[in-house]
């Protein structure tokens, strides 16, 4: 990105930990977490004992929700957050840049069927994961206009998907602002979402489903108003943004390197020793991704003591991780708790996509 950095105005968040960034940070800060028994239960493959599943819901609020009308549950509920603290004038002539959640793989990262045994007639069935994201960013303006009081048109809303969609929408918001708009970034997922919980567990990627440890699926939305005028309050600087393919990653079989997040950390950070904030959220596959990453950038292995991990307290909040992650920064840096005046908040999909954004205090 060029200079002037984009500066962030005001925050809206809702997680497992609150309805407002405030209450949510500082809980997380405390060591606090909220991980509740799911709906229903799950069948690992490894031992076909139904177990229950543990997550990390946002209480009482998205209760009784399920699929696509859970997705945009947790988007109204965030955009609710932001209207909060933000001016209605801004919000009303904001354009909204929003990561949507991304599909999961079909099959599982390490199949078991001999490729010569897959019948070639078999009719695949539906994808339920795939059809509730697509039903969920068809219907999103209509969640975000319900969160903040006011029509959200189709002209001024924009989808990404995944992980990696908050930093390419922190890209375009560069472009809009250079032009007078104010932008809102952000990024909403639930992982505790049947279909989701279930495929999760089918690849024995979830912390119950399995001999090795997973992940803890959580629910959040994240929007943060960028402008170009900081003649209001400012709460922090994005300095940069940028996403990577990884080739090896988890459902390509082969074996992590690390590479991809190793490059976009020397590519943002360069000789700097910025505040660490990984995504990882207890998968073998991620960890080992991050040890590769680390053994090959200077400005990872500088920062790793102090590094911090959002998912220990707030779950994976899949494709909002990235932008939770920033919000997290931009909490201590304004309670001066950060470790350091800059922050790179670190992401990676299951499958190729690493992103990475670079924040700092004012």
């Amino acid at each position: 990105m060029e200079t002037p950095p984009l500066a962030v105005t005001a925050i809206g968040l809702v997680s497992s930990l609150g309805l407002e960034v405030t209450t949510a940070c500082a809980a997380a800060r405390a060591g606090l977490s909220r991980p509740s028994l799911l709906d229903g239960f799950v069948t690992p493959p490894a031992t076909e004992d139904p177990v229950p599943a543990v997550g990390h819901p946002i209480g009482p609020f998205t209760r009784g929700f399920d699929g696509a009308g859970r997705l945009l549950r947790v988007a109204e509920l965030g955009a609710r957050s932001l209207a909060a603290s933000a001016p209605a004038e801004v919000l009303a002539r904001a354009r909204w840049v929003v990561a949507a959640p991304e599909g999961l793989p079909v099959e599982p990262p390490y199949p078991d069927d001999d490729p010569d045994e897959v019948d070639p007639d078999e009719v695949p069935e539906a994808d339920p994961v795939a059809a509730e994201v697509a039903l969920a960013a068809h219907r999103l303006g209509d969640a975000l206009a319900a969160g903040v009081g006011m029509p959200v048109s189709p002209e001024r809303l924009t989808l990404f998907e995944g992980r990696a969609g908050f930093a390419l929408g922190l890209r375009l918001a560069l472009d809009r602002l250079r032009v007078g708009e104010a932008c809102v970034v952000g990024a909403f997922d639930s992982l505790i979402r049947s279909s989701v919980v279930g495929r999760l567990a089918e690849h024995e990627r979830l912390d119950q489903s399995g001999p090795t440890p997973g992940l803890a699926p959580g629910e959040a939305a994240v929007f943060l108003l960028l402008e170009r005028d900081t003649s209001g309050t400012c709460v922090g600087l994005v300095r940069d943004a940028a996403v990577a393919d990884e080739a090896a990653h988890l459902y390509a079989g082969r074996p992590p390197t690390g590479r991809a997040l190793a490059a976009l950390a020397q590519s943002l950070a360069g000789a700097t020793s910025p505040w660490l904030l990984s995504d990882c959220n207890g998968e073998p596959f991620r960890s080992a991704e991050w040890g590769h990453a680390l053994s090959q950038a200077p400005s990872l292995r500088e920062g790793l003591e102090a590094a911090t991990y959002p998912a220990l307290a707030f779950g994976d909040t899949g494709a909002a991780s990235g932008a939770l992650g920033v919000a997290v920064a931009f909490r201590a840096f304004a309670r001066g708790y950060a470790p350091a005046p800059t922050a790179l908040v670190l992401g990676a999909e299951a499958t190729a996509r690493r992103s990475a954004v670079l924040v700092s205090a004012l």
